[in-house]
């Protein structure tokens, strides 16, 4: 006669599936914040996305889904990415959606609507008209969003993790969207506003980012805006592994020369230099003194 008694393995499920319930209980139910004034001149970009390599310069085609870990999230925080390449295009558009969410005045995970052509005009300010290939890319892009999928763990204390996203829940950037022949709604993933706390958003000039000629100067200019410091030491081989930015060494010392040279016209850069090390190639800017590339 067969036992009554689950066994292990059942119980192991059965603990597994009341804990998946829990946390989407506790997901749904999740009061986000609002996120803290801005002047109307800036894009806000989470700060720990400027510093890892989830936006990159450029990407392998095609977009293929790929894992990757994310680096430079924070000291003791890790990351698991699965989902398309992102680049700078689809960072200028989470900026701009970010910054026209905010202006409803709702919290992060309010479902809000917004104007195709508005989302347009914020990601490129020097056009006037927009042709149907603009409003497939932003659909496309928006996919990609929404397919984007974390799992972040961050060490507490000793033996003690703590856990945003799981496989079946995992953390994306937008939660839910839908476009219309005109408009988008859509709402942002809740858990942004407790992941990053209002203090750890960073400010990006538009008007200064959207007239960047490159990829790789708007990479960079998120990676600068982000660090308090005026004056700040890059490490070539970091900074390379930030910007998931595969080639050469001297090759990629001149591109980011040019970059930051870019940078420097735009006047988010005061001045640029290069310290041969040894063992390492530093790379030493300058700030401004006045800007909106600051923390909030």
């Amino acid at each position: 006669m067969r036992s009554s008694q689950p066994s292990l393995a059942e119980l192991g499920e059965l603990v597994r599936v009341n804990n998946e319930r829990a946390n989407k209980i506790k997901y749904l139910g999740l009061q986000s914040l609002c996120i803290s004034q801005w002047p109307k001149a800036c894009w806000v970009m989470p700060t720990a996305f400027c510093l890892n390599s989830l936006f990159v310069p450029c990407y392998r085609q095609p977009r293929l889904i790929q894992s990757i870990d994310l680096v430079h999230l924070w000291k003791s925080r890790k990351g698991i990415y699965r989902g398309p390449r992102l680049d700078l295009a689809d960072a200028d558009l989470f900026m701009a959606l970010l910054t026209m969410h905010h202006q409803k005045g709702v919290p992060l995970g309010a479902v809000f609507c917004v104007p195709t052509y508005a989302i347009l005009s914020a990601c490129k300010p020097l056009r006037k008209t927009f042709g149907s290939s603009d409003y497939l890319w932003s659909s496309k892009a928006l996919k990609r969003l929404y397919d984007a999928r974390m799992i972040l763990s961050r060490e507490k204390a000793p033996d003690v993790v703590e856990r945003i996203g799981s496989e079946s829940l995992p953390l994306r950037l937008v939660k839910e969207f839908s476009i219309s022949s005109s408009s988008i709604t859509l709402q942002f993933d809740p858990r942004l506003a407790t992941l990053f706390e209002n203090s750890q958003f960073t400010l990006i000039d538009i008007e200064c980012h959207v007239k960047l000629r490159s990829d790789l100067s708007k990479a960079l200019h998120l990676v600068f805006a982000s660090m308090r410091e005026r004056v700040q030491r890059h490490r070539l081989s970091r900074l390379l592994l930030r910007l998931d930015y595969i080639i050469p060494t001297g090759k990629a010392k001149k591109k980011i020369d040019e970059a930051c040279q870019n940078l420097e016209t735009a006047t988010v850069l005061e001045t640029h230099d290069w310290e041969v090390m040894p063992d390492e190639i530093v790379l030493v800017i300058k700030r401004p003194n006045s800007g909106y590339a600051r923390h909030l």
